[in-house]
């Protein structure tokens, strides 16, 4: 097995170990990971988490990347916010939805937080990008909620989101805001 051979079997821009294991079959695992670890040491590959690679070379969404780091989960508060254009301010970090435990994770293309929700709240989200580029980005309205549920936000003006009466009447967000604790709905109550 070498480098060529690899990018030939895997056309994504990340893999998993167990993908290479698959594709190569006559190798042991032990030079399996001999070999990742070597191409990682020498610049080949970039190594995301424990079994989880990058082609250096290859282009990488920054935003997929969530998707590889822990699942199931989905892009949603200030990374979200920021996206759509309803919270001005530039997240130091990619900040992400998941019904398991809350985590982060520091990769060489920046730090990735999953913050913990309950199951039933673990909904409004859609994919984005496509093929290998592809992740999970919560709605707008989702993403206004996760905020600020998680973030314990009590004031609008005070957490700086640009929302409109529409937005807040719309009948998407009345919908997800039933499914959310009474304390999200007094917030709210100086824009409504």
């Amino acid at each position: 097995m070498n480098i060529a051979a690899l990018r030939s079997a895997i056309a994504a821009s990340v893999f998993l170990d167990t993908q290479v294991r698959r594709v190569f079959v006559a190798e042991s695992a032990s030079n399996i990971r001999t070999q990742l670890s070597r191409w990682t040491t020498q610049g080949q590959l970039v190594r995301l988490k424990r079994g989880v690679y990058h082609f250096a070379e290859r282009p990488i969404e920054e935003l997929n990347l969530s998707q590889w780091l822990y699942t199931p989960s989905y892009i949603s508060l200030e990374t979200a916010l920021n996206i759509q254009g309803i919270l001005p301010d530039v997240a130091q970090q990619v900040t992400s939805i998941t019904p398991t435990t809350t985590r982060s994770f520091q990769t060489a293309y920046g730090t990735y937080s999953y913050a913990k929700i309950k199951p039933a709240l673990f909904f409004g989200f859609s994919s984005e990008g496509s093929g290998d580029q592809a992740y999970q980005l919560a709605h707008p309205e989702k993403a206004v909620l996760d905020y600020l549920y998680l973030r314990h936000v009590t004031s609008i003006s005070e957490a700086r989101l640009q929302l409109s009466r529409g937005f807040v009447r719309s009948r998407r967000f009345c919908a997800y805001l039933a499914q959310f604790p009474r304390r999200v709905s007094r917030v709210l109550e100086e824009v409504r």
